[in-house]
C-alpha cells in the first residue's frame, strides 16, 4: 500500500527548494510526483496538488517578469552602446589641387611620386549644353592611371573642362573604407546640388548610414597655394569647405560651411 511521506522526505524537499533561489518548474513537478506517489491520504494529496498549482503559477509569472526585465535591460544596453558607436564621427581632411587636364594629373603623380586617391571631373557630354559631373576614387593606382582605362567614365565626356585631384591629408595611409566614405558623401551631396540627371555616377548616390565629416581645402596646381577664387559651377565651388553629415535611420541631416575663415595668423 502507498505510505505517507516521511518527515525526512519533506525536509529534504524543502532543503532542495531553499538551495535554489529560483527553482525550475520541472524540478517542482518531480517533487510533486514523488510526494503524491508516497501519499496515502487523498485529502493531503488534494491539498498538495492545490499548493503546487498556485506555486507553479507564481513561479511562471515571476519567471516571465524576470525574463522581461532582463530582456529590457540588455536591449537598452545594446541601444545605448549602438548610439555611442554611431556618435563617433569619422572626420577627414581632403586636400584638392587643380584644375587639371587628364594628362597633367598623370604627369603630376609621376613627377612627385604621389597618388591622388580622389578626383572630380566636370565636362560636357555629347551635344548637351549643361555640364555633367563625376566623382571617383583611385586608391590603389592613382587618378592619372585610372584615366587611361578604356572603360573609364572620363571617356563619356566629349569635353573635359576641369579635373580636381585630391588626397586624404588627415591619414598617412588611408584605408579603402576611408576613401569610400569620402567618395560616397561627396557624390551624394553633388547629386543633391546639381541633380541626378547631371551625375555620371551610377552608384554611391545615396548618403551613408553613418556620420561623416569632410573638410575640403582647395589648392592651385602646385598643391601649396590656397585657391581663393573659385569659378561658378566648378566642383570646388559647389562642394562646401566643411561637409558634416548626420544619419538618423532614413533621415539625413547635412551641415556645413561654404568657406573656412582665417581668424588669425600667429608666429612663434
Amino acid at each position: 500500500l502507498p505510505h505517507a511521506p516521511h518527515i525526512g522526505e519533506l525536509v529534504e524537499a524543502r532543503r532542495f527548494q531553499r538551495s535554489r533561489s529560483f527553482p525550475h518548474p520541472s524540478e517542482i513537478i518531480v517533487l510533486y510526483h514523488n510526494a503524491s506517489i508516497a501519499s496515502a491520504n487523498e485529502h493531503w494529496r488534494f491539498a498538495f496538488h492545490s499548493w503546487f498549482i498556485n506555486f507553479s503559477t507564481l513561479v511562471v509569472r515571476m519567471g516571465m517578469v524576470i525574463n522581461l526585465g532582463v530582456s529590457i535591460f540588455f536591449c537598452t544596453f545594446a541601444a545605448e552602446l549602438e548610439i555611442c558607436i554611431m556618435n563617433e564621427i569619422n572626420t577627414y581632411l581632403v586636400h584638392w589641387a587643380g584644375p587639371f587636364t587628364p594628362e597633367e594629373v598623370l604627369q603630376l603623380e609621376q613627377e612627385n611620386k604621389w597618388i591622388y586617391e580622389l578626383y572630380l571631373i566636370k565636362g560636357k557630354v555629347n551635344n548637351c549644353k549643361k555640364c555633367r559631373y563625376y566623382c571617383g576614387e583611385a586608391l590603389s593606382r592613382g587618378a592619372g592611371e585610372r584615366f587611361k582605362d578604356g572603360n573609364h567614365h572620363i571617356k563619356d565626356f566629349k569635353e573635359v573642362e576641369e579635373i580636381w585631384a585630391g588626397y586624404i591629408a588627415s591619414n598617412l595611409k588611408p584605408k579603402q573604407s576611408d576613401v569610400f566614405a569620402v567618395e560616397k558623401i561627396i557624390t551624394a551631396y553633388l547629386k543633391e546640388e546639381v541633380g541626378n540627371n547631371f551625375m555620371l555616377n551610377q552608384t554611391n548616390k545615396k548618403f551613408p548610414k553613418y556620420d561623416v565629416c569632410v573638410i575640403n581645402r582647395w589648392y592651385k596646381w602646385d598643391g601649396k597655394t590656397v585657391r581663393l577664387k573659385l569659378k561658378d559651377g566648378s566642383p570646388s565651388k559647389i562642394i562646401p569647405a566643411v561637409l558634416l553629415h548626420y544619419a538618423y535611420g532614413k533621415v539625413h541631416e547635412i551641415h556645413g560651411s561654404q568657406r573656412i575663415k582665417c581668424l588669425k595668423v600667429i608666429e612663434d
